[in-house]
């Protein structure tokens, strides 16, 4: 899913701005792909500044409190 994001991303027929849209497992990949921080094998370049720009998701598994370490989103120390 990171690749289909940054390729979404670089794709100059767009502005650049991405947005996922998912229902059911689809929606807890939406989720997912905005929330993850970690570098992917292959030596994707991974980042803050490459993930989504906005998710809309709708009945997803979004139980993921075992992350370890946890994921900090968009830099926001309560999170």
């Amino acid at each position: 899913m990171k690749q289909q994001v940054l390729s979404a991303r670089f794709d100059t027929r767009g502005n650049g701005t991405v947005v996922v849209i998912g229902g059911s497992a689809g929606g807890s990949h939406g989720v997912w792909v905005a929330i993850d921080t970690t570098a992917s094998q292959g030596g994707l370049a991974w980042q803050l500044s490459k993930r989504v720009n906005a998710t809309s998701s709708l009945s997803g598994a979004y139980d993921y409190p075992r992350l370890i370490p946890p994921i900090q989103m968009m830099g926001h120390p309560s999170w």
